[in-house]
């Protein structure tokens, strides 16, 4: 299961949702996060732990989450403790 993804540069997460296409930039109405400033968004693939929690179940669970920004290529991951 793939969910989007609004974060900042050390990885934690300001808010997720289902995959929807970004308009940022486009003409009109825009849909789905925008990231501002120094956020970033994305599409990730949720953790095996997590997949096979239900999509609107998901919410509470994303405390449990973070953002890997480690690597040229982020990745969703569970909190390093």
């Amino acid at each position: 299961m793939k969910i989007h993804v609004l974060y900042d540069k050390s990885g934690s997460i300001i808010s997720a949702g289902p995959p929807m296409p970004s308009t940022a930039g486009a003409k009109g109405p825009q849909c789905g996060p925008i990231p501002k400033g120094h956020q970033l968004a994305a599409e990730f693939e949720v953790p095996e732990e997590f997949a096979n929690v239900a999509p609107q179940d998901l919410g509470p669970k994303l405390i449990g989450l973070e953002v890997d920004t480690t690597k040229a290529q982020h990745r969703l991951i569970v909190k390093r403790r």
